[in-house]
């Protein structure tokens, strides 16, 4: 299975997520990184976490967005480790995030976790740097005419 990292300084995946979705069946599963950490540790707390980490692991791809905008704790980047554990070189995984892997450390805290979690996603993926600028801002620019606010 062939995993996919967009790597993008400002928030750009609208675009390649409408395609995706469109492309692949009705088993994509699109949700935030911290939407899945949030349920994961729900899951935990009722007892009911392999059955979520099952769920998970049943999507023929798992869309992973906004990777990086806030950091996870330790629990948290433990239980998405172990998700993408289980999809390792089974199921693709697309992520997209504003951070570069140099800064993975921040979001999943722990450097060791952060080293097997990157050697997972990083294996046979195809990792995409988005370094455009986002549509939304360069459209507020333009109708601000060079306004300050």
């Amino acid at each position: 299975m062939q995993q996919m990292i967009l790597y993008m300084e400002i928030r750009l995946v609208n675009f390649f997520m409408d395609i995706t979705i469109i492309i692949v069946s009705c088993l994509t599963k699109f949700i935030t990184g911290c939407g899945l950490v949030n349920e994961l540790t729900e899951a935990r707390e009722e007892k009911r976490l392999r059955a979520i980490i099952k769920r998970y692991f049943s999507y023929g791809l798992l869309i992973i967005d906004e990777l990086g905008y806030v950091p996870f704790s330790k629990e948290g980047a433990e239980l998405l480790f172990q998700v993408l554990a289980e999809r390792h070189e089974r199921k693709p995984v697309i992520i997209t995030t504003n951070k570069g892997f140099g800064d993975w450390t921040q979001i999943f805290g722990d450097p060791s976790l952060t080293a097997a979690l990157l050697d997972r996603v990083t294996h046979r993926a195809h990792v995409i740097n988005c370094s455009w600028q986002s549509y939304r801002l360069s459209e507020a620019l333009k109708t601000s005419n060079g306004k300050n606010y």
